[in-house]
């Protein structure tokens, strides 16, 4: 399973229809759950076992073949679980618990959209993972 806790309901009407749209496409390759919690207390509780990947502006980018093979090779043996923090990003006791730290951009984006921009890479890896047309 892979599991998106993000912190704050996504506002945007129009983005939350997008990220709905591309849950609902993962649901053919991979059950995937996306969390919108209060704060940084109800992540802590949520990370139990797995390959926990904090969304870091500092983090090491991918691109989207090599996050691709990321998620093939992490969800192999545990869930997978991405972490977005709210608009001041993730502080340092919860970025100590994770596995890895992962940057989408040097550029810094709406956090709503930001939330659409990682389920999209998501589904994105799971088509390059299919050897679907979507990615081209």
């Amino acid at each position: 399973m892979i599991k998106i806790l993000t912190i704050g309901k996504v506002k945007d009407r129009n983005i939350k229809i997008l990220i709905e749209e591309f849950l609902k496409r993962l649901k053919k390759f991979y059950k995937v759950e996306f969390f919108e919690l209060k704060n940084e207390e109800q992540i802590l509780k949520q990370l139990k076992e797995g390959y926990i990947v904090a969304c870091d502006e500092n983090g090491l980018q991918l691109s989207s073949k090599e996050f691709s093979n990321f998620i093939k090779e992490k969800t192999i043996e545990k869930d997978l679980i991405f972490i977005v923090g709210d608009e001041n990003g993730l502080s340092n006791n919860i970025k100590e618990k994770t596995n890895f730290l992962l940057s989408f951009s040097k550029m810094t984006f709406l956090h709503d959209m930001f939330k659409l921009i990682l389920v999209e890479q998501i589904y994105r890896a799971f088509t390059i993972i299919k050897g679907m047309e979507y990615h081209k």
